[in-house]
């Protein structure tokens, strides 16, 4: 999970880019009737997520004489659609994300833009820059059309919140088996109970346990023969030093990814560095 700049665009212009083409005449009147709709509840939009209240915001499932789908097809045609007025839009904000990487977690590629509020609930928020986040295909359909219905039912907002600072992510070993962690959350006792749980909301809802578990497993049956050639050399402590060296380096790049807690539980486990790895 990673924190993105708060796309810039004004919703009005973007609005008016993707109906631009729209030969339907009467569809056209009654798509720019509803700009100052757009405008008022992309204002309510950013002040409900700056105050991490986007929960409070109802469902809105038409605007003046638009209909739903006809505010989705805004979206779909007109602003997702290869060769679509608003595509260059699109494309922006999903190249958005440093290495392509899904801010939801920080593990797959970025494959669409997800609904933060889903357009099936929020059609009028169907093109609005900061509804639209980056999103690997999985976590967009993990999280499919949820709407939160209170406070910590909000997973976490990569263009308002940051969860990056303080560690929470926490690995944990079976000492039976060397390739089984578990990764669980354990943010300071200084946060609010609703931080913690939307956290907890988070890992749960995109699955990110059974997803760390499964690429710790390959990481460490990758590391295992070199593990074996330094214990033979350097002995126990020489593979608890180098386990310590890659935990310190997963910490620098990045301070809840799921390598650093692998490396943090690795390095600390005296089962796993003594020669449980063999």
């Amino acid at each position: 999970m990673t924190t993105l700049a708060i796309p810039d665009d004004d919703a009005i212009d973007v609005f008016r880019t993707c109906i631009s083409k729209v030969r339907d005449k009467d569809l056209k009147n009654r798509l720019s009737e509803i700009e100052y709709l757009i405008a008022k509840t992309a204002a309510e939009y950013r002040k409900k997520a700056e105050a991490t209240k986007l929960f409070r915001l109802k469902p809105m499932h038409c605007a003046g004489d638009v209909k739903k789908d006809e505010l989705t097809s805004v979206y779909t045609s007109r602003f997702a659609l290869k060769g679509s007025p608003g595509r260059h839009i699109y494309d922006r904000l999903k190249n958005a994300p440093a290495h392509g990487r899904c801010p939801l977690c920080w593990q797959r590629t970025v494959g669409t833009l997800d609904h933060y509020l889903p357009k099936a609930e929020f059609p009028i928020y169907s093109v609005l820059p900061i509804n639209l986040i980056p999103a690997c295909i999985d976590c967009n359909k993990l999280k499919s059309d949820e709407v939160p219905r209170k406070a910590s039912e909000q997973t976490i907002h990569p263009y308002f919140d940051n969860f990056e600072d303080d560690r929470w992510l926490v690995a944990s070993h079976k000492e039976d088996d060397p390739y089984t962690v578990r990764f669980s959350t354990d943010p300071p006792d200084k946060w609010t109970s609703i931080a913690k749980k939307r956290l907890q909301k988070h890992f749960q809802t995109f699955e990110l346990g059974v997803l760390y578990s499964s690429h710790a497993a390959v990481e460490i049956e990758g590391i295992i023969p070199r593990l074996k050639n330094i214990k033979r050399i350097a002995g126990t402590c020489g593979v608890k030093t180098h386990l310590h060296e890659e935990w310190e380096s997963r910490l620098n790049a990045r301070t809840n990814s799921w390598q650093t807690a692998l490396y943090c539980e690795l390095s600390s486990n005296k089962w796993f560095y003594s020669g449980g790895f063999e």
